[in-house]
């Protein structure tokens, strides 16, 4: 890598026109699959009940996105590269580099919702009586407190395993994708990720920047990494561009939770933005996803709708 600085690659703040209606498509289309899989595939009415009530809560359905986004970025590149290697004319050329290339992302959604429900279980874990004990998840009654604690339990369990099935069902790509997506959840999810950040908060006592930081990358970041990699797997992505896609998760995701701080920060006993400032924060937050805008940089046009993308997690007021 260069040491130049991100702004220098990529420039002025890219512009996506079709963003906001491309975002409201996305979750759309997520949500009907998950609607549907969950119709399909629980047959216990108060079970149903359970994971329906924490899936469709109000979620932003970032992570979705991104799978649904890096997949769409690293298709749409490769095929304007195929289609510009087999011009042969000038004029076409021109023509075909203005062309619109229109990707399916349908193939993609059992992995995007896969990586919701694990998210939404760890939520419902986390306000667990026995975990951060919260009543209240987006302004509505927490699963345990709506129905009860078994209940919750119950449901966080079955998302986490519907999932899996989800992903393991798939048979629109090569089966060693659908493996690697599955280690990749369950690494991102697992003991190393979502399951020992939540150790980490429960036991440790947080002082210092590097005890959040490793807080936050491993209860926030890894599976926002997670969902990232997905679209680089099913997209088949080489391993400059996985590395690359992974530090963009990674860094768009310690850039989420940092935002998230600096929005609690007048509600909130501890976090890193309290230790830090709000100046020190922002200027933290700035540097994470101008990072992150500039890993996915070499995608061009075609990694425009994630630039943006990131710019309105920078910008969010919730």
């Amino acid at each position: 890598m260069s040491n130049n600085t991100p702004n220098e690659f990529y420039g002025k703040e890219y512009k996506s026109p079709e963003f906001t209606q491309k975002i409201d498509d996305y979750r759309k289309k997520i949500d009907d699959y998950m609607r549907n899989l969950i119709k399909e595939l629980v047959l216990d009415v108060k079970l149903k009940e359970g994971m329906e009530y924490a899936l469709f809560n109000g979620g932003k359905r970032i992570r979705p996105i991104l799978t649904l986004g890096v997949y769409e970025m690293i298709e749409s590149f490769n095929k304007k590269a195929e289609k510009n290697a087999e011009d042969t004319e000038n004029a076409s050329k021109d023509a075909d580099e203005n062309d619109d290339i229109n990707i399916d992302i349908t193939p993609a959604l059992p992995f995007a919702a896969a990586v919701e429900m694990v998210h939404v279980a760890s939520l419902i874990q986390d306000d667990l009586p026995c975990m951060d004990d919260d009543d209240e998840r987006r302004g509505k009654p927490s699963l345990h407190v709506k129905y009860n604690e078994s209940s919750a339990i119950l449901a966080s369990d079955s998302l986490i395993c519907l999932a899996f099935e989800a992903i393991v069902s798939n048979q629109d790509f090569n089966p060693y994708k659908v493996l690697e997506a599955a280690r990749t959840l369950s690494f991102g999810f697992g003991a190393n990720g979502v399951q020992s950040g939540q150790m980490l908060d429960l036991n440790t006592k947080l002082t210092t920047v590097d005890d959040y930081n490793a807080l936050n990358l491993k209860k926030t970041a890894t599976l926002i990494m997670t969902a990232c990699l997905f679209g680089a797997i099913l997209a088949g992505a080489n391993m400059d561009e996985y590395t690359n896609i992974g530090e963009f998760g990674k860094n768009l995701g310690l850039a989420f939770q940092l935002k998230d701080d600096l929005l609690d920060f007048d509600t909130d006993e501890n976090n890193l933005a309290i230790l830090l400032g709000k100046k020190d924060s922002q200027e933290l937050l700035d540097k994470y996803t101008e990072e992150a805008k500039f890993n996915i940089h070499k995608f061009g046009e075609s990694s425009f709708f994630l630039q943006d993308l990131s710019n309105y997690l920078l910008n969010r007021d919730i």
